[in-house]
């Protein structure tokens, strides 16, 4: 991966988690009974970046998870304003694209965006493909809320910002099922002009951890076998 991607890649998710927990790399503190959650970790799991030197390419999945955690940090939105927005997003499947490529001269070129939106194709576990969802597919309330929200962390980006997007789907599939559910086992990849990304559910930063029975160590929940004995987690 070149040197001006790490640089900007590690500027993104700094950015997205300090927009969403001010500095903190934790989610707000839970409620009795509930597991907290490690934003580094979550951060980590959603997003996806290209390893080739000449690209600049990252797809970033925002499960409601991720927009739950951002409202949290507001005290000036309410419970009941939270649940609204979370009802205003549910029908979508929302990811954070840049699509680049680095010239002879060093210099990143960007995809404009409707380049970029039109090349991607989300793929659910069952083969099913779906395109991004058009303008006049997408509810006046997900965009006001996309709006209000977007901005902030591209501007946080400097002049990299200027060529992150947002691309929606549907989050459900023909028969009224969920694309991805982060708590349960699931698959989905992202094509994109380039490349394609996979991401894997249940979401290790959102589930209990997991343990090896042969060496007790405490592992990613998501996980069904320690990587390095092959040992199948309790």
């Amino acid at each position: 991966m070149n040197r001006l991607f790490k640089i900007w890649r590690k500027k993104t998710a700094l950015a997205m988690a300090a927009a969403m927990v001010m500095g903190c790399l934790w989610a707000p503190p839970a409620r009795s009974g509930e597991m907290a959650v490690d934003l580094s970790a979550l951060i980590y799991e959603t997003q996806k970046a290209s390893r080739a030197m000449e690209d600049v390419l990252l797809a970033w999945w925002v499960p409601q998870e991720l927009w739950l955690m951002f409202l949290s940090q507001s005290q000036s939105v309410s419970e009941e304003e939270k649940q609204k927005y979370l009802g205003i997003m549910d029908p979508y499947m929302v990811f954070l694209v840049v699509d680049g490529t680095i010239g002879e001269d060093g210099r990143p070129r960007f995809q404009a965006r409707e380049d970029v939106l039109n090349s991607l194709v989300l793929e659910d576990a069952a083969g099913n493909k779906y395109k991004t969802l058009r303008e006049m597919e997408i509810s006046q309330e997900a965009k006001d809320f996309l709006s209000r929200v977007f901005p902030s962390f591209a501007r946080s980006l400097g002049p990299l910002g200027n060529n992150l997007y947002y691309a929606v789907f549907t989050s459900k599939n023909s028969k009224g099922d969920p694309i991805a559910n982060v708590f349960t086992e699931g698959t989905f990849v992202l094509h994109m002009a380039k490349r394609s990304f996979r991401w894997r559910t249940p979401l290790g930063a959102l589930v209990p951890p997991k343990h090896c029975p042969i060496t007790g160590e405490e592992l990613n929940g998501g996980w069904k076998y320690n990587p390095w004995n092959g040992a199948k987690l309790e």
